[in-house]
């Protein structure tokens, strides 16, 4: 027999024999590796929920800071199990804040339920600084929030009414006492049509407060036909309707228009007016210093007058009706 035929010979018979004995010692070695390298330790996090039981509405305590819904906790024990941890194998962690704590501290042998053979060795955050304040409420206006734009040519008239107009509302006492009015959802006037709308909506939520209604609000509101402003500043005024002397005080007023938009572009051409009428004023009232009302005309078409400033003149009569007739 040649070495060669010796070597393959003796490694065939490696292989070849005893099978079973060689299978069972195979398993027999990886069952060993895999209990001696399962039982050593292992360390891993995961995130565990946070549930809080807060004070009830009649305690009057509010807690300011926002808790946090999960907290990291690290977990040591051996790999097999460590490895096996599922998140819902570890239920949420209770807080107990109905006595208003000033601060919580996590323990993690007591605060955190693992399974056998794992124990808790880290929380991050460890402690909760908590910041209460007193629950106060008081009665706010309801502030209509509306948007869009109505049909070309027209727009939404100032006047917009709310019913109910005020609302309750309760919460921190420095969010309360900061909060003037409370809004509502939004109302789309978008291509509305000129006339009376109506719409029903619900108080937009602020955080931190609550209100003491669910149900919606009415919202009633005018599209009306659009209307521009303009102002003719330093209008000269001059007195008319009889032929005295008189001295005016001031010479000159604005003048506040509004009207179409037609009537608003024809303004610049215009020639404004404005007069005090002498005419007509009792025998005693032509003497002396008396105060009138100014007139204005020559407005362009589509222009109405809404405001005079200042509405009135101070006329000052040089000698009575009656002595220039004479």
């Amino acid at each position: 027999m040649t070495i060669a035929t010796a070597i393959r010979t003796t490694l065939r018979r490696a292989f070849t024999e005893n099978l079973a004995l060689k299978g069972f010692s195979l398993v027999l070695a990886l069952t060993l590796f895999a209990v001696i390298h399962g039982s050593e330790d292992a360390q891993r996090s995961m995130f565990v929920d946070v549930v809080a039981l807060l004070p009830p509405l009649g305690a009057r305590k509010v807690l300011r800071d926002p808790l946090p819904d999960q907290v990291r906790i690290t977990l040591r024990g051996s790999q097999s199990v460590i490895n096996g941890l599922r998140r819902d194998d570890v239920p949420a962690v209770e807080l107990d804040l109905r006595a208003a704590p000033r601060s919580v501290f996590f323990d993690a042998s007591r605060a955190f339920t693992v399974p056998a053979g794992v124990q808790v060795t880290g929380v991050e955050p460890s402690t909760l600084t908590l910041r209460w304040e007193n629950r106060t409420g008081r009665t706010v206006g309801i502030r209509p929030r509306l948007v869009g734009t109505p049909t070309s040519g027209h727009e939404l008239s100032r006047q917009v009414t709310v019913e109910p107009s005020t609302v309750r509302i309760e919460g921190p006492a420095s969010v309360v006492d900061a909060t003037s009015a409370v809004d509502t959802d939004e109302v789309d006037v978008s291509g509305l049509a000129q006339g009376r709308h109506e719409r029903r909506v619900h108080l937009s939520r602020a955080m931190e407060l609550t209100y003491a209604r669910d149900e919606p609000v009415r919202v009633l509101f005018d599209v009306v036909a659009e209307r521009r402003e303009v102002v003719a500043r330093d209008v000269a005024v001059t007195a008319v309707g009889v032929g005295v002397r008189t001295e005016l005080r001031p010479l000159r007023v604005d003048v506040h228009l509004a009207g179409t938009p037609a009537g608003a572009a024809a303004f610049a051409e215009s020639r404004i007016v404005a007069s005090v009428a002498l005419a007509g004023l009792p025998p005693g009232e032509s003497q002396g210093t008396v105060p009138l009302a100014v007139q204005v005309s020559g407005l362009p078409d589509g222009l109405e007058v809404t405001r005079v400033s200042p509405p009135e003149v101070l006329v000052t009569f040089q000698r009575s009706v009656q002595g220039a007739r004479d």
